[in-house]
Order: C-alpha cells, then sequence, then structure tokens
C-alpha cells in the first residue's frame, strides 16, 4: 500500500528527530510523519531504561542532564518548560546530598571540591521531567497540540511511532524511500528521509549491525546524487568516543548508604580518571525511596589503568562481564569511603550499556552538507556543529534547524 502523499520518514526517535516533529507541527506542516524507532522508548542518548518487573521503575541510563549553552534558547525550551516535560536541575526542592550540594567533583587522591565538571560547568542545566526521556516525549507532545484545534497544523494526522524497528536497508525507488530490517523486509516507505543520527551513513555500522555496505552509500549506488556524495564523504570522516556505563538498581533498603552520599552527580578529575578509569557517577533517588546508580567510563581510560585487557572488543557480548566487573570494582574502590562490596547488587542483576556513538569528535558537519534535496533526503544530529556540537544540545538544535530549512521543500512537494 502506498503512503499517503508527501509522507516524512524520520529514522530514530531521539533527541533530534523529535525535535524536527514538533517544530515542523509548530510551523504549520500538515503532512503525514512516520517515525521508526530500534528500542522501546523515546529519547535515544537522553533515553530513559524501564524496568520490565516494574514499569514504574526508569533509569536514565544516557545522558543524566541537559546542558544549553547558546546564546539563543531553543524554540521549544519555553512550550516544554510550560508544559512540565523539562526542569531547570538541579530543582530548588531536591534532596541533596549530605552537604546539600548536587555537582561535585572527585580527586585523585580521593578529595571531593565543588567544582561540577565541565559538562555542567557552563550554561544552564534542566532535566527531562520525570525522567530524561520525558524531553523527547515532550516533543512529541507539542507535535500533537499543534495538529488539535485552534494549533498551527490543525487538522494533521498524529505521527506515527513505529517502535522496534531497526532499519538496516535503505532504498529509494518509483519515487519513494522504503526503509527496511536486515532481511530488507520494507517497514515503511515515504517521500522524504530524514535519518536523525549518522549511523546509516557510517562505516561504523557494519561492526555494530553486521551491515555488508554502509545503507545510505547502498541507495546512492542507484540515486548518484552528488549532494549525497559529499554527505557520506564527510560522515565517513567522523570519529567518535565511546563510553561504557554500569547500570545499577537499589531497593530501598539497599538505597539508603547511595542516597546518603555527599552529591548527586560526581565528575572525574583527569588525574581521577587515571587512577579508577571512570568519568562519573549519577545518582538518580526516586520518591519512593529507591536509587538508580549510573557510572560512565571511557572504555580507553579503563584499558590505561589496566581494569580492562587491551585491544578487548568492547562490542563483542563475550566482553560484557569482563566490563561489568571492570567497571564494579573501579566503582567500590572511587567510593570506598562510602561504600562497600555489600552496598552492590548482585553481579546479575547490574547492567551495562555499550555507546558506540556517545561523543562525536570535533570538528562535526557543516549542517549545509546534510540537506539533500534531488533526493529527497537529509540528516540530524549531535555531530553537527553547532551549539552544544557533541552534546544533546546540538541535537535538539540540529532538528529545529532542520524543520526550518526542509519546510519550503516539504510544502512544495520537493520540485
Amino acid at each position: 500500500m502506498s503512503p499517503p502523499a508527501g509522507t516524512l520518514l524520520i529514522v530514530g526517535a531521539g533527541v533530534s528527530g523529535c525535535a524536527l516533529a514538533a517544530q515542523l507541527r509548530r510551523l504549520g506542516w500538515r503532512g503525514p510523519i512516520r517515525m521508526l524507532e530500534a528500542g522501546r522508548g523515546v529519547g535515544g542518548r537522553a533515553a530513559s531504561r524501564p524496568c520490565r518487573q516494574d514499569p514504574r521503575w526508569t533509569l536514565d541510563h544516557g545522558a543524566p542532564f541537559l546542558n544549553l549553552q547558546g546564546a539563543e534558547a531553543p524554540a521549544l525550551l519555553r512550550p516544554l518548560l510550560q508544559a512540565g516535560y523539562l526542569r531547570a536541575w538541579p530543582p530548588a526542592d531536591a534532596v541533596h546530598g549530605q552537604n546539600g550540594t548536587d555537582l561535585r567533583q572527585l580527586d585523585a587522591d580521593g578529595s571531593l571540591s565543588d567544582r561540577p565538571g565541565p559538562l555542567a560547568a557552563e550554561g544552564q542545566l534542566y532535566r527531562g521531567w520525570p525522567a530524561m526521556a520525558d524531553l523527547a516525549a515532550g516533543m512529541l507532545e507539542l507535535a500533537e497540540q499543534a495538529r488539535h484545534s485552534g494549533g498551527a497544523a490543525e487538522g494533521a494526522p498524529p505521527v506515527e511511532r513505529l517502535h522496534g524497528r531497526r532499519i538496516e536497508t535503505l532504498n529509494r525507488g518509483d519515487g519513494l524511500w522504503q526503509v527496511g530490517d536486515a532481511a530488507a523486509e520494507p517497514l515503511a516507505q515515504g517521500d522524504w528521509l530524514v535519518l536523525s543520527g549518522t549511523l546509516l551513513a557510517h562505516p561504523r555500522c557494519r561492526a555494530l549491525l553486521g551491515c555488508a555496505e554502509v545503507p545510505l552509500a547502498a541507495a546512492n549506488r542507484q540515486l548518484k546524487d552528488p549532494a549525497v556524495t559529499r554527505a557520506l564523504t564527510a560522515i565517513a570522516g567522523l570519529h567518535y568516543d565511546p563510553r561504557l556505563a554500569l547500570l545499577l538498581r537499589l531497593e530501598t533498603g539497599a538505597a539508603q548508604t547511595w542516597r546518603a552520599l555527599p552529591f548527586r552527580h560526581l565528575w572525574f578529575s583527569e588525574a581521577a580518571r587515571q587512577r579508577w578509569g571512570l568519568e562519573r557517577i549519577s545518582l538518580q533517588p526516586s520518591s519512593d525511596g529507591r536509587c538508580g546508580v549510573v557510572v560512565h567510563a571511557r572504555p580507553a581510560d579503563l584499558v590505561g589503568c589496566g581494569r580492562l585487557a587491551s585491544g578487548m572488543d568492547s562490542a563483542s557480548p563475550d566482553a560484557a562481564d569482563a566490563q561489568i566487573e571492570a567497571l564494579s570494582s573501579a566503582l567500590l574502590e572511587a567510593l570506598a569511603p562510602w561504600i562497600s562490596g555489600a552496598d552492590l547488587p548482585p553481579i546479575r542483576s547490574r547492567q551495562r550499556m555499550l555507546w558506540g556513538g556517545a561523543f562525536p569528535l570535533p570538528p562535526g558537519l557543516d549542517p549545509e552538507l546534510l540537506l539533500c534535496p534531488a533526493s529527497r533526503m537529509a540528516l540530524c544530529g549531535d555531530a553537527i556543529a553547532t551549539e552544544g556540537f557533541g552534546r544533546l544540545e546540538a541535537a535538539w538544535r540540529s532538528g529545529e534547524w532542520l524543520a526550518q530549512r526542509l519546510l519550503p521543500w516539504l510544502e512544495a512537494g520537493g520540485a
């Protein structure tokens, strides 16, 4: 069945893709939007992982907060704050650590300072509310509000969201984009395609997804679009700084020690990273007395301090146990004045997450390269060289920027 005329496909329900959908609706575009996401929820790097056994429990396992440094606020900031999907962080009514300081830094000698670390030192901090994923979810709700009576896109269809759909093949034929799974089974088709992230256009997809060929490059063999070729060349030059995360869930009794720690977000100084191999710890106490803990580290730092073997494939399933053990032992040593092994959950219940594209490295991508009108495709995401490059701010701003640039083409049918 053919899609409705003018359908826009957005691959990825991270902050950039959700910002794009929201801003298009708020600018008055009424065309159909289909959003495909491999995960169970929205957010991307700002996702919140739900517990299968307890849907009330979520853990912000990626970015623990959002830092906006740009001089001009994103267009969606005020409506998100007004609707309660975003809050300034730390909030005035926060449950603070023992000394009332939420953001602290740990040095190699074990001393704590009130320096917040470089990611939190400048700009205004925010958190999705009540969970980080509500930043992206709130953007999609703004898109919904815009299509109701009196909204800028009154009468538009709802944004169609297809979760659990990992896209690995791209093709353009008969005037439409088709996206499919690993077996090339079609999942959706549309007139325009936006990749809200670079994975399907970057050579790293071969290792992470097992793709024989970069999907966008495979599609461009038929398109032969010079603009797509230039975008692919620029994207191939991107390098990423990956992260490992250890995820801990502490029930009420076991959580008390963690909730009493003298920080909520702990940044490790450069010397501390060299000693323990960790980058930061995020504590996420809940109102019911439980606590989540997320420990972030660079694999290279864990190798550098001898906690992981050199040459280990971080993406290999066989490496998971070694990574969990390395992160756990580093955590215990770094927080030895406050916690012990008895304060950790059983090792079988500890989880690890690998963010292969956690931080793109400078200089980033020229946004003008990422809109390819002849092929009716575009890209957005945190790898674009804009304010907040490499962070959620850049992802957000890139979605809004693309909405503004894409709107005339969508309204004109791409002619």
